[in-house]
């Protein structure tokens, strides 16, 4: 069977060297291998060199923006109550990200601050302690996402709820501020906190999220034609 596969294609997610990736490529050694809507990370150049095409989300110029977005381009905007719990979606500790304990430490320190009632969300989904419904309630629920993932970010916008966000690699993800930035400190965090909980942030998200929409829908185009390129 393995034989009749002429191409494969990996959507989402940075391009590492994990075994589940491996073993993915070597289903068939002699299919094209594309990648759309990825991470590349410089040090994993050996297995970004696996991949006859790639349509980058981030990591290199000129890259695409994240596809995720683009299925929600009818849905209506709506904004959560501004009194709702402050949520964190949080990546947690990777050997690519350094900076994670300093990120959430300035996340954990601005949520503190503001007194408000706080949440967790979790964007991996999990058929059965984890399912998709109960990650999209969190977003709909939170007044405001303090998060280290782009997901949680471009999910946040998605429902109208405006996001903090911080890479947690310096000099990593386009779409995301570094932390090692000397103005991410403390009191902008707090300031960022205090902001995103007024009413003027609103048409602010409402902006930002035709944005990415916009350009989520234009990277499907891109992905759509790379992977009919490939396919040949």
């Amino acid at each position: 069977m393995t034989d009749k596969v002429k191409t494969i294609i990996f959507v989402c997610g940075p391009i590492v060297d994990r075994q589940q990736l491996r073993d993915m490529l070597d289903i068939a050694p002699t299919a094209r291998k594309v990648a759309v809507g990825v991470t590349i990370i410089d040090s994993q150049e050996s297995m970004n060199c696996r991949f006859s095409s790639i349509l980058p989300r981030d990591g290199r110029p000129g890259s695409a923006f994240d596809l995720a977005p683009a299925r929600y381009w009818s849905a209506e905007c709506r904004f959560p109550a501004m009194d709702g719990p402050v949520a964190f979606c949080l990546l947690g500790k990777l050997s690519q990200m350094p900076l994670h304990e300093y990120a959430e430490r300035l996340l954990r320190g601005a949520a503190a601050w503001s007194d408000a009632t706080t949440m967790s969300i979790d964007t991996v989904i999990g058929p059965v302690g984890n399912p998709e419904a109960r990650i999209l309630r969190g977003f709909e629920t939170a007044s405001v996402i303090l998060t280290t993932r782009l997901h949680g970010a471009l999910h946040a916008l998605i429902h109208g709820c405006p996001a903090i966000a911080i890479d947690q690699v310096p000099g990593g993800d386009e779409n995301l501020r570094g932390a090692g930035e000397d103005r991410t400190d403390e009191a902008a965090i707090e300031a960022a906190l205090g902001f995103a909980r007024s009413e003027e942030i609103r048409s602010i998200v409402a902006r930002c999220r035709a944005e990415l929409i916009a350009r989520s829908a234009d990277a499907l185009r891109r992905a759509a034609d790379l992977v009919a390129g490939a396919a040949g």
